[in-house]
Protein backbone atom coordinates (compact mmCIF):
# COMPACT_ATOMS: atom_id res chain seq x y z
CA UNK A 1 0.00 0.00 0.00
CA UNK A 2 1.10 3.58 -0.90
CA UNK A 3 0.32 6.90 0.56
CA UNK A 4 1.28 9.95 3.54
CA UNK A 5 2.22 8.79 6.72
CA UNK A 6 0.37 11.77 7.18
CA UNK A 7 -2.79 9.72 6.88
CA UNK A 8 -2.18 6.93 9.43
CA UNK A 9 -4.72 7.58 11.74
CA UNK A 10 -8.05 6.41 13.77
CA UNK A 11 -10.07 9.24 12.21
CA UNK A 12 -8.86 8.00 8.63
CA UNK A 13 -9.05 4.03 9.36
CA UNK A 14 -12.12 2.14 8.17
CA UNK A 15 -11.55 -1.54 7.72
CA UNK A 16 -13.42 -3.76 4.80
CA UNK A 17 -13.70 -6.95 3.02
CA UNK A 18 -11.04 -7.84 0.29
CA UNK A 19 -14.00 -8.58 -1.62
CA UNK A 20 -15.27 -4.67 -0.71
CA UNK A 21 -11.83 -3.34 -1.72
CA UNK A 22 -11.63 -5.17 -4.94
CA UNK A 23 -14.96 -3.84 -6.32
CA UNK A 24 -13.66 -0.18 -4.55
CA UNK A 25 -10.91 -0.29 -6.62
CA UNK A 26 -11.70 -1.85 -9.86
CA UNK A 27 -15.50 -1.00 -11.06
CA UNK A 28 -16.32 2.70 -11.72
CA UNK A 29 -19.99 2.34 -10.27
CA UNK A 30 -18.77 0.40 -7.07
CA UNK A 31 -16.31 3.22 -6.45
CA UNK A 32 -19.33 6.35 -6.86
CA UNK A 33 -20.64 4.74 -4.30
CA UNK A 34 -18.66 4.10 -2.30
CA UNK A 35 -17.28 7.22 -2.50
CA UNK A 36 -20.85 8.59 -1.47
CA UNK A 37 -20.88 5.99 1.73
CA UNK A 38 -17.67 7.09 3.23
CA UNK A 39 -15.95 4.33 2.53
CA UNK A 40 -13.59 5.57 -0.30
CA UNK A 41 -12.06 8.84 0.18
CA UNK A 42 -9.79 11.22 -1.80
CA UNK A 43 -6.39 12.88 -0.87
CA UNK A 44 -8.59 16.04 -0.83
CA UNK A 45 -11.47 14.93 1.35
CA UNK A 46 -11.05 15.96 5.10
CA UNK A 47 -10.45 13.63 8.18
CA UNK A 48 -14.51 14.42 9.06
CA UNK A 49 -16.60 12.59 6.41
CA UNK A 50 -18.92 10.60 7.68
CA UNK A 51 -19.15 6.88 6.48
CA UNK A 52 -22.30 4.40 6.55
CA UNK A 53 -22.16 1.07 8.09
CA UNK A 54 -24.41 -1.11 6.89
CA UNK A 55 -24.33 -3.54 9.89
CA UNK A 56 -25.52 -0.72 11.82
CA UNK A 57 -27.65 1.18 9.30
CA UNK A 58 -26.06 4.51 10.76
CA UNK A 59 -23.94 7.17 9.68
CA UNK A 60 -20.97 7.64 11.83
CA UNK A 61 -18.22 9.91 12.23
CA UNK A 62 -14.57 8.49 12.97
CA UNK A 63 -12.90 10.51 16.01
CA UNK A 64 -9.24 11.19 16.00
CA UNK A 65 -9.10 8.26 19.67
CA UNK A 66 -11.01 5.26 17.38
CA UNK A 67 -14.42 5.99 18.78
CA UNK A 68 -17.35 6.49 16.40
CA UNK A 69 -20.11 8.82 16.77
CA UNK A 70 -23.86 8.64 14.83
CA UNK A 71 -24.60 11.29 12.76
CA UNK A 72 -27.10 12.41 10.78
CA UNK A 73 -26.35 11.29 6.54
CA UNK A 74 -24.20 14.29 4.75
CA UNK A 75 -26.35 16.98 2.64
CA UNK A 76 -25.62 15.46 -0.32
CA UNK A 77 -27.70 12.80 0.15
CA UNK A 78 -30.71 14.18 2.17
Amino acid sequence: MGGSKAMDRFDNFLRVCPELNFAMESDPAMATEARDMGWKLGKWDGFDSPYFDRVAMQWFYLTENGQKIACDPPNYLI
